[in-house]
């Protein structure tokens, strides 16, 4: 394989990894776990919660 050595200049900076993100809070971890645990609960009765007022209004129209 051909490399071109001539051309190189100016060097590219080294490599260096990004800083790590700063961690949450105690707060901050009870806030989204109560966050994930209401979506998760969210995730059971809201689909039925929508079925019960999609069959109100069938019933009110229906008949």
């Amino acid at each position: 394989m051909f490399v071109d050595y001539q051309d190189i200049w100016p060097l590219p900076e080294p490599w260096e990894p990004k800083p790590r993100k700063q961690r949450l809070t105690k707060r901050g971890e009870k806030v989204m776990l109560s966050i994930i645990s209401f979506n998760l609960v969210m995730m059971f009765f809201g689909p039925l919660a929508g079925v019960t007022v999609f069959h109100a209004i069938l019933s009110m129209f229906g008949n």
